[in-house]
């Protein structure tokens, strides 16, 4: 599990994820169905994260 330091750390990866997703054409209508779960499923789990790091952000 990832522990950041600031909030805004967890909002830097998270764009850095949905950029590499939409690279890869996971969003696209052609992208497969599997694919789209997997996307979504890596945007659930880094949503969480961000909620989890505003929740605690380190030495507060």
């Amino acid at each position: 599990m990832f522990t950041f330091e600031f909030p805004h750390e967890a909002n830097r990866i998270a764009k850095t994820i949905i950029k590499e997703i939409a690279a890869n054409n996971f969003f696209t209508i052609n992208s497969s169905h599997r694919h789209a779960k997997k996307a979504q499923c890596t945007f659930i789990k880094f949503q969480k994260l961000t909620i989890k790091a505003k929740k605690n952000p380190v030495g507060a």
